[in-house]
């Protein structure tokens, strides 16, 4: 654990090794042939008939300024890799219908072995939109409304050895430490931190493991953990088969929340089934402190298709979700995961994922559901699938997700009957991308997106439903540069939100350098 107390000491440390270790992979790219910059710009013009989504007699039409400067990049040594992904979308409102704001997106990553198969270390830094009123509109398109910035430093000193005979030593501690921008009140930072150790025996075909894990969660401000838990590990697994091992799990789960304290047994099974590199099936189910827990991940591709089916069943804090965070939606993944079997290298395949996405005009992901950021313990249950079909002229990405969070309620809590609607809600929706290529510089885009969300409990009655439809035309020029025009609708229908209706039309240019 590094100095978690002590957050802003973290997170000068945390920036500081950021940088060194960026530096360090840039430097070395020097003399390694795997590397790829790729800094591009987009700029928009929207006129809106609804800026502050409001009802139709105080409805605000603008215009709204989108100026995107951003930046890929991607490099490979023997013994580092770095990623990058960042933008910052700077948005005006002509009629200040809207805080005009510059709006952070993207994250840094970088991996060094710093003991060849032995020591490594993993460090980062993110930065995502979150949204502020889970029942509130979700706009598509340029917009600060319902809209704040948090960030996260993370770092990740591990051992990961095996040595012979199949024995394998793990040891990693996972810290993140998050900042929020133009929050709400009441929104504080927080550290969030996962710390492993593990000794294991692979299958051969009787295998084990004995693993130990700590997880905790501190917001700025608190004298004590909003969530602690350890938990300690004992499996048996055995393989049926060169493709498949199953196991059972037996242990301890000791866990402590404001006002509570207690530990009890924890058991489960696990199985994975992986028959080819292109079909992954992995289940893990535990009966834990608070009832059963679950991870399922199905994954198939093919040149043509990719296909991503999730469902998991766990506790969770907000920097502990953004530590993990993944696109509901991942359409960039599913084409990487299609192109993996024509291009075996990276880097290569990482420029022409790019390449592919801008050609075909399709989105990187599809939105999903949102976790609002509070100081409270949750526990979250998700289902979600995403599938991709390519085609000579057309391409196809449909996603749809259905995600339930429950407040782990404390005795307090129960006591005072406190059930805020940013924790309990039930979240549904799928989101849909079709793309066609009019000609070798022409293409059109469709995209459809549905969110539903409603309360639990004494607040099932609330809900908001949202539809939104974009219809986008690009026309290529050279390699590098994009011209497009668009129409939008946005529709929001709400019993504790405001209902509103938006048109809208746009055009832009996009560089990529």
């Amino acid at each position: 654990m590094l100095c978690s107390r002590s957050t802003r000491c973290s997170r000068g440390l945390v920036a500081r090794i950021n940088a060194a270790a960026f530096a360090l992979a840039c430097a070395t790219a020097a003399h390694a042939q795997s590397w790829s910059v790729e800094p591009f710009i987009r700029t928009t013009v929207t006129a809106t008939s609804n800026a502050n989504f409001n009802r139709e007699e105080s409805a605000r039409s603008d215009t709204i300024f989108e100026v995107t400067p951003g930046i890929r990049a991607s490099g490979r040594g023997p013994q580092w890799s770095a990623d990058a992904a960042f933008s910052v979308q700077g948005v005006a409102y002509a009629s200040g219908s809207q805080q005009n704001r510059a709006l952070p997106e993207g994250g840094l990553r970088v991996n060094g072995e710093l003991i060849k198969n032995w020591f490594f270390i993993e460090t980062g830094a993110s930065a995502i939109q979150q949204t502020e009123d889970v029942f509130g509109a979700r706009p598509v398109g340029p917009s600060t409304y319902n809209k704040f910035t948090v960030a996260q430093y993370r770092v990740s000193p591990y051992i990961d050895h095996e040595f012979s005979g199949g024995l394998g030593l793990f040891i990693r501690s996972d810290n993140g430490w998050t900042d929020t921008l133009d929050a709400p009140p009441r929104t504080n930072d927080g550290y969030y931190g996962l710390h492993t150790v593990r000794l294991s025996q692979r299958p051969q075909p009787v295998g084990g493991a004995l693993e130990y894990t700590r997880t905790e969660t501190r917001f700025s401000g608190q004298d004590q953990d909003a969530f602690f838990e350890e938990i300690g590990r004992g499996v048996l697994s055995y393989a049926l088969g060169p493709t498949l091992v199953v196991g059972v799990v037996g242990g301890y789960d000791h866990y402590k929340i404001p006002f509570f304290d207690d530990q009890q047994s924890l058991y489960g099974a696990r199985a994975n089934w992986r028959p080819s590199e292109r079909t992954l099936l992995d289940i893990d189910v535990e009966d834990r402190f608070f009832g059963r827990s679950w991870r399922v991940l199905a994954q198939h591709r093919l040149p043509q298709v990719a296909f991503d089916a999730r469902w998991s069943r766990d506790v969770t804090t907000s920097p502990q979700a953004i530590f993990s965070l993944q696109p509901t939606g991942n359409v960039a993944g599913l084409i990487n995961e299609s192109l993996g079997a024509s291009i075996r290298d990276p880097i290569q395949r990482e420029k022409a994922v790019r390449d592919f996405m801008a050609q075909r005009g399709l989105p990187e992901s599809l939105p999903g559901s949102v976790n609002i950021y509070s100081q409270r313990v949750t526990i979250n249950q998700t289902l979600s699938g995403t599938v991709t079909l390519i085609g000579a002229r057309n391409t196809l990405a449909f996603t749809a997700f259905r995600t339930r969070i429950e407040a782990l309620r404390t005795q307090i809590e129960e006591l005072f009957a406190l059930d805020p609607l940013a924790d309990n809600n039930e979240q549904t929706g799928f989101g849909v991308s079709f793309a066609r290529r009019l000609s070798p510089i022409t293409r059109l885009t469709l995209t459809a997106l549905r969110f539903d969300t409603h309360g639990l409990g004494e607040n099932s009655d609330t809900k908001t439903n949202q539809t939104s439809m974009v219809s986008e035309l690009s026309r290529q020029f050279g390699r590098r540069a994009s011209w497009l025009i668009g129409l939008r609708w946005q529709h929001i229908n709400s019993n504790i939100a405001t209902d509103a209706t938006e048109y809208a039309a746009y055009t832009g240019l996009l560089y990529r350098f």
